[in-house]
């Protein structure tokens, strides 16, 4: 495991704690990233775009003009493509966008970016984050004294105050451990993590004693 610095609300460093080795120390690849982030991004199209075809379009019955005579080009329908109004050639239909990747490469990919942060020196952890009542300039100051930019505030359970705290800090986001994906820590410089997260990750061991974090990260 590697040791980090364990922080108060103000700052301060109060001792170390460790970080679960096989979620903070993966050693993954771009590769996974890429495909984590594109497959999130193409499952959040909705793919509802249509237009119709000059077959679907209503009116066109009727032959605009007489074919000859008249000085115009001649024409059969005022639906078609060449006539305001009339339908596409090729229309856009609705088609599902929806992408699955392999629930190892989505954890592969979050432990890669994980990791990152911590290389990057830009994982914090508090010893606890709760308030009696939101507090937007309590939070933002809480912020500062981290040193934190856009952070993602990671936290063991929901808590309304905090989340309510955060929610007019700009870039700021909010998550439970176990919903983390990909996109959304790459979209934050900064992670903000409470200690009783990793408390919870310690808890849970195999029988060996080793640590099966894949239970823990079962929306992952």
């Amino acid at each position: 495991m590697s040791m980090v610095n364990l922080y108060n609300i103000d700052g301060d460093v109060i001792g170390k704690v460790e970080l679960p080795r096989e979620i903070f120390e993966y050693n993954g690849s771009k590769s996974v990233v890429y495909e984590a982030v594109k497959a999130h991004l193409l499952n959040c199209r909705q793919g509802t775009v249509k237009a119709k075809t000059r077959g679907e379009v209503s009116g066109g019955g009727k032959k605009p003009f007489k074919q000859k005579g008249t000085g115009n080009a001649r024409a059969g329908s005022n639906r078609s493509p060449v006539w305001r109004g009339g339908g596409v050639v090729f229309p856009p239909k609705p088609r599902q966008f929806e992408a699955k990747i392999p629930v190892r490469v989505r954890r592969a990919a979050l432990y890669t970016v994980l990791s990152e942060r911590v290389k990057e020196g830009n994982l914090r952890v508090v010893d606890s984050l709760s308030f009696e009542s939101p507090k937007t300039s309590r939070m933002a100051q809480i912020f500062k004294k981290l040193k934190l930019n856009r952070p993602l505030v990671v936290l063991g359970n929901k808590d309304e105050n905090v989340i309510l705290s955060m929610r007019n800090i700009a870039g700021t986001g909010y998550l439970k451990f176990e919903n983390l994906y990909t996109y959304e820590v790459l979209k934050h410089p900064t992670i903000l993590i409470t200690k009783d997260v990793l408390d919870g990750l310690g808890g849970e061991r195999g029988e060996k004693g080793e640590k099966n974090v894949d239970e823990v990260m079962v929306n992952v």
